[in-house]
Order: C-alpha cells, then sequence, then structure tokens
C-alpha cells in the first residue's frame, strides 16, 4: 500500500499577497519582548537566525531546524498578543508551509 502525498495550498488572492508583503517588511519588536520576558534568550535567538534573512538561509534553517520553528512559532502565537505580530508569525508559518520564502527585505 502506498502513502499518498498531500500537497498543501493555502489560499492566496491579489489581496492577501499584497497584504503579506506588507507584513514582511514591517519591524517586529523581538527585543522588546525580550526585555519584558515575553520571549526567551533562546527564542530570541531562533528568531533573528530567520527573521529578514536572504531565504538560502531562512530555507536552511527550516531543514535543518523545521520542528525546533514549528514549536516556537505556536509557543508564540499562545505568548503574544499584539494582532501586528501574531500576523507576522502567522506570514512566517505560511511561508514555511508553502516554501515561498521571499528574498532578504531590503529597507530603504
Amino acid at each position: 500500500m502506498r502513502a499518498s502525498v498531500m500537497s498543501l495550498s493555502l489560499i492566496s488572492t491579489p489581496y492577501l499577497d499584497e497584504l503579506s508583503a506588507k507584513i514582511r517588511v514591517k519591524p517586529v519588536p523581538w527585543e522588546g519582548y525580550h526585555r519584558a520576558d515575553l520571549v526567551t534568550s533562546d527564542e530570541l535567538a531562533l528568531i533573528k537566525k530567520v527573521d529578514k534573512q536572504p531565504k538560502a538561509r531562512v530555507e536552511n534553517h527550516l531543514l535543518t531546524e523545521g520542528s525546533v520553528y514549528a514549536l516556537l512559532y505556536l509557543r508564540l502565537l499562545n505568548n503574544l498578543q499584539r494582532i501586528d505580530t501574531m500576523q507576522s508569525l502567522l506570514v512566517l508559518i505560511a511561508d514555511a508551509l508553502t516554501g515561498t520564502i521571499p528574498p532578504s527585505i531590503t529597507l530603504y
């Protein structure tokens, strides 16, 4: 008996794509969360490995430590309450699941 392969497909519309792009460039105050004891030093270090990093680096971390990041994202969604931060986490999760990690973002 062969195991079936399930493909993951998230809903994508021009509006959602544009909204996701805007969320990606908005900075998240990770250090502030750390100072407020909402994010541990280990969590902050993991976040910095993937936040605003080049696509290849993010893909490498997700391939080698995918389960660590899955648990991290779930913990952060549970512990952080700001809507903009939750949106950022959901975009990170969607990017990781679909493999559509954007190239590094340059802010001018």
